[in-house]
């Protein structure tokens, strides 16, 4: 895990999803630092929210980490309440670099395999001349 002592939290799982947004001034209260709240775009509202918990101690940096798999909603809600607080870091898709190392292994593997005609000539035995 990239940050293991630092609280999860997603918005894609119920609980932690009401746990944040149902009192946000609780949640910020008990959790002020290090934490990673994955597929933030689901709540709008946080965004708004955390401008106000960054900006009560603008000088302590690196707090939170927010991640989502929709980087243009995510790029909203950052944009529009979070502007000049956030360093933001895009990732490839995964599925994207995953389907590039799989072409990759697949093209050499056919590259390191004979050729059909080169493994059929290796099988069958060479006919037997009579003298």
């Amino acid at each position: 895990m990239l940050k293991p002592d630092w609280r999860y939290f997603d918005l894609e799982k119920g609980s932690d999803f009401d746990f944040i947004t149902r009192d946000f001034d609780f949640f910020f209260q008990q959790n002020s630092s290090s934490v990673i709240i994955d597929e933030a775009q689901l709540s709008q509202a946080l965004f708004r929210e955390l401008r106000g918990v960054v900006d009560q101690d603008r000088q302590q940096k690196g707090r939170f980490i927010l991640t989502g798999s929709s980087s243009s909603e995510l790029r909203t809600g950052i944009s529009e309440s979070l502007a000049g607080r956030v360093a933001i870091i895009e990732i490839p898709r995964v599925a994207r670099v995953f389907g590039g190392i799989i072409r990759d292994q697949q093209r050499r593997a056919r590259q390191r395999r004979p050729s059909p005609t080169a493994q059929s000539a290796k099988k069958s035995p060479r006919p037997v001349r009579n003298a």
